[in-house]
């Protein structure tokens, strides 16, 4: 009765620590993961052109839905343009957090404590 007890406590403990585990890899701390490097200023400076490249998009998007024949083709090459930079920013956000996200784990494979 008494393992009993203690292997139900232990089951108990390993559901929490998962359910830990669960809730600490969302798509936020990911994201985060990718400020845990020596220059978060580059990050930021990503995530800053992610944001300009997305109100173009929406003002590029606007114009060319609304522009006049003469004008349409101009917009339309904007909007094109501006959502391939954003994935191209976007993109490199992923590679250089899924770098970092790597690099953490080699160094604590290296160096266990």
């Amino acid at each position: 009765m008494k393992q009993q007890k203690n292997f139900n406590k232990e089951v108990n403990g390993q559901k929490k620590d998962k359910q830990l585990d669960a809730q600490s890899t969302g798509f936020i701390n990911y994201l985060r993961m990718g400020f845990a490097s020596d220059f978060p200023a580059i990050m930021k400076l990503g995530y800053a052109m992610a944001i300009i490249f997305s109100v173009l998009i929406f003002y590029s998007g606007y114009h060319f839905f609304t522009a006049d024949k003469n004008s349409e083709l101009f917009w339309g090459v904007c909007l094109v343009l501006s959502v391939n930079a954003q994935i191209t920013v976007k993109l490199w956000i992923y590679m250089q957090t899924n770098h970092n996200i790597l690099m953490q784990a080699l160094r604590e494979k290296k160096h266990p404590s």
